[in-house]
């Protein structure tokens, strides 16, 4: 069979032809800027990821020293909170530093009691007891050792 193109329609077909170039040229470039689009988007995702990956490490890193730091503190207090049972369990001793009979400064060792009498004069060693035919008033530094206990707190402050 043979067909007959006339000019126009052989026109018609070239211009058809055109018009397909430039509908696939165009469709080729939407197509090539959505995958741009696309990897734009993949990068911006990808460094998202590693940005909330380093945040993640960092928060984990800072969460590791705040358990340390807590471990640590809890052990201080549970040390504290012995300390404290054994102070209020037992008696305490401070050092009663008299002059001449009367009570000058009370302190929480007899060494802190003799230097505060050495600041007034008195020899900062030596310290002898003294003697029980000898009256505190007599004497012008003496030092007493004295045994404090806690006294029970009231109904009025243990209910507060």
């Amino acid at each position: 069979m043979i067909r007959l193109v006339t000019a126009k329609r052989l026109d018609e077909m070239t211009a058809e032809r055109e018009r397909l170039r430039a509908d696939l040229a165009a469709a080729q470039e939407g197509q090539k800027q959505a995958q741009e689009r696309e990897f734009a988007v993949q990068q911006e995702r990808g460094r998202e990821r590693a940005t909330a990956r380093q945040e993640t490490e960092s928060v984990r890193w800072d969460l590791d020293i705040a358990r340390a730091d807590a471990d640590a503190l809890r052990t201080e207090v549970a040390e504290l909170e012995e300390k404290l049972r054994t102070a209020e369990a037992a008696p305490e001793r401070v050092a009663v530093l008299l002059r001449f009979g009367v009570v000058h400064s009370v302190h929480t060792s007899a060494e802190t009691a003799q230097q505060e009498a050495a600041r007034y004069g008195a020899t900062a060693t030596g310290w002898r007891p003294l003697p029980a035919d000898k009256s505190p008033a007599d004497t012008e530094w003496c030092l007493s050792l004295v045994s404090v206990q806690r006294a029970e707190p009231s109904r009025a402050e243990a209910a507060s």
